[in-house]
């Protein structure tokens, strides 16, 4: 089972696109940015809202790899009818398909995912949503607990995508979610060039939509007591836009705010440049609690001081006094005294700016494009492996003995059983550094150009004895585990073949095959891409690969896996920088929690910050700590004593492994 170098990715929308909503540029610069990654992407959805040049209306040049295809559709005045969409929408997919130009599904409309898997089998491809609504109590009072129809829809899906953890909690929580791999991959915006540029106008920004839950009341009353300060609002529509005007004359600040109404996407960034601060005013209720903001995203990648209100979707993302400033939610004079003094401290202004203006390379579009593409292979991977039964086979290899194999997506299991023979009698096979209690050995097939690994389990004592004899065997575990984590949203090499030779009801040698993944072991990646003394973009790229790898370890954690070996050695690392890929290996001692014990986290947290590394520093590790963190944000007001006890645990653990002194 080869995974293939790009995908061809149906993105199925029931919308009308060049409508003036948030949501098509959101999707449009997705997969724009999928297409610029390699993949083939097509959009299937019916005409325009307006007339002229999709890339135009969107400020993107055409590329061969990115299509959209038009079906008809019945959507808008007098009536809408989804069925009609649905229907063609099936019959483009299936047409797709059979031309072998579709690989994954990817979509956001729970109804349309709905009707989709009612033809899974007939389909044959993996789906994927990305979520960015509920029907459920905790976002709209007047609904029910949970709904019926987004059950459906998350009990049989391939892959759920979120953008933020807090988001992704809730959804967990109401659905039951543990079998299906959830991952967040937050929104994006282009970055500008940064100019922050010092002036007298205070001018207050604000850019989206203006439906009450977005709590542009609260930012008007708040001109009540900045009577020196304008406000600029983009975006809205007529309706919004009456009764925030009616608004604003009640309060007699009318004459302050300039309402510029729905502007092209790509002319917002020169709308709003001259404003020098930018707010974000939600209220603290419903679906806002826990939903992405994407002004937040567009006003870091403008290079702007931001003023937000304090909840959790705003405080997963950003740090108060770093790179934002936060209000109490719903309070005008609180929201307006965080907005002044930000507006007459300019140097506050630029450090938050500068600070914001960083924090963006971590929404970029290619960004975001690069951490879709991790999770849509993964599933990919998956959804192959699941679709091709496991084969058993039964072969003689000596006097009196034989060897059970397992196969998992194979596609030619004779080739491999030739091969086994060969490889336990090392009469095949370039051998590969491992530890004493187990053989590694390389090897390829000439046919296809694919490289394999043979790993040979060696008993470590009597332990793992009695553990072969009366439980499962190294290699059992390992290919189990190895496919948990695939199941669950993690890279690690795909297992394709396990066995074990038996003399008559005694087990013997125990082995796995797995296939050969790109990239280094850490320190030999640090030693090939980190060699020192460090130009400064070599140490911006080492800085984001340690946070993402923290990233990854509390994303890790925070499915409840625990890895029994996590040492650095154990770490793939393929890529660079923030969208480095990281695979785990050695994964036979691996454990699955509903939540893992603090215990186990604080074990691999030690295991990882035992590497001695010339390249890594005690901020490094605080920072990758902080990556750590940024996915685990329940852990945040524990942080100093989980440094403390990390430390004092590494420490102790050197001196036992070292016999030297306390870690510089």
């Amino acid at each position: 089972m080869t995974l293939k170098q790009s995908l061809s990715i149906i993105y199925p929308h029931n919308q009308r696109l060049m409508a003036g909503k948030v949501n098509d540029v959101v999707i449009v610069r997705t997969c724009y940015a999928l297409a610029r990654l390699g993949h083939s992407v097509r959009i299937i959805t019916g005409k325009p809202a307006s007339d002229g040049d999709l890339f135009d209306y969107y400020g993107l040049g055409p590329i061969p790899q990115f299509e959209i295809i038009q079906v008809p559709m019945l959507r808008g005045k007098p009536f809408s009818w989804s069925a009609v969409f649905n229907v063609f929408c099936l019959m483009k997919i299936l047409d797709l398909k059979k031309r072998g130009m579709a690989d994954i599904i990817y979509l956001r409309e729970i109804s349309l995912a709905h009707f989709l898997l009612k033809f899974r089998k007939l389909l044959g491809l993996p789906l994927v949503v990305e979520v960015h609504d509920l029907k459920i109590k905790e976002f709209y009072e007047s609904l029910p607990e949970r709904d019926e129809e987004e059950r459906f829809v998350f009990d049989r899906m391939d892959g759920i995508i979120v953008l933020l953890n807090t988001f992704g909690d809730i959804l967990k929580k109401t659905y039951q979610i543990s079998k299906v791999p959830l991952v967040k991959i937050p929104l994006a915006a282009e970055r500008i060039p940064f100019e922050h540029k010092i002036n007298n106008h205070k001018v207050i920004g604000y850019i989206g939509q203006l439906y009450p839950m977005q709590g542009v009341e609260i930012l008007i009353e708040a001109m009540e007591y900045l009577p020196d300060a304008r406000l600029s609002v983009i975006g809205g529509n007529e309706r919004d836009l009456t009764r925030l005007k009616r608004f604003s004359d009640e309060k007699n600040v009318n004459e302050r705010i300039d309402f510029h109404g729905f502007v092209n996407p790509g002319a917002v960034s020169e709308k709003a440049k001259e404003a020098d601060v930018m707010v974000i005013c939600a209220l603290d209720q419903g679906k806002r609690r826990y939903s992405a903001h994407t002004k937040l995203y567009e006003y870091m990648a403008m290079g702007k001081p931001i003023v937000a209100v304090d909840i959790p979707s705003i405080r997963e993302e950003v740090v108060d006094g770093e790179n934002a400033i936060l209000a109490k939610p719903g309070d005008p004079k609180n929201l307006a005294e965080k907005i002044a003094r930000v507006l007459n401290n300019h140097d506050l202004a630029k450090t938050l700016a500068i600070n914001a203006y960083h924090s963006a390379d971590q929404f970029s579009w290619e960004k975001r494009a690069a951490r879709l593409s991790d999770f849509f292979y993964r599933v990919y991977a998956g959804h192959r492996g699941k679709n091709k039964p496991e084969q058993k086979y039964r072969i003689h290899s000596g006097r009196g003995k034989s060897l059970n194999l397992l196969f998992s997506g194979v596609d030619d299991s004779g080739w491999f059983q030739e091969r086994i023979l060969s490889l336990l009698k090392r009469k095949e096979g370039v051998p590969v550094k491992s530890s004493r209690f187990a053989t590694v050995l390389k090897f390829e097939n000439p046919d296809t150009g694919e490289e394999f690994f043979f790993k040979e389990f060696h008993e470590r004592g009597l332990k793992d004895k009695l553990k072969k004899f009366f439980c499962s065997t190294r290699s059992r575990r390992a290919f189990r585990a190895g496919q948990v984590l695939l199941a669950k949203g993690f890279l690690t090499p795909v297992a394709v073949v396990e066995g074990i030779e038996k003399t008559l009801f005694f087990k013997g040698r125990d082995f796995l095959i797995t296939q050969a993944v790109p990239g280094e072991r850490t320190y030999q990646y640090f030693a090939a891409h980190f060699r020192t003394p460090l130009p400064y973009e070599t140490v911006a790229d080492k800085r984001a690969l340690i946070d993402a790898a923290g990233r990854e370890i509390g994303r890790l954690h925070r499915a409840g896996i625990f890895h029994g070996d996590l040492r650095v050695g154990n770490i793939i690392i393929d890529g660079r920088s923030s969208t480095a890929r990281f695979f785990f290996i050695d994964n036979e001692r691996t454990q699955f929690y509903r939540e893992i014990p603090e215990k186990k986290r604080l074990k691999n947290l030690v295991q990882l910050n035992m590497v001695l590394l010339p390249q890594i520093t005690r901020t490094d590790r605080l920072r990758f700590l902080r990556g750590y963190l940024s996915v685990n944000p329940e852990l945040v007001s524990r942080r100093k004593e989980t440094v403390r006890k990390v430390r004092v645990l590494t420490e102790k653990r050197v001196r036992e492994k070292f016999s030297r002194g306390p870690l510089s």
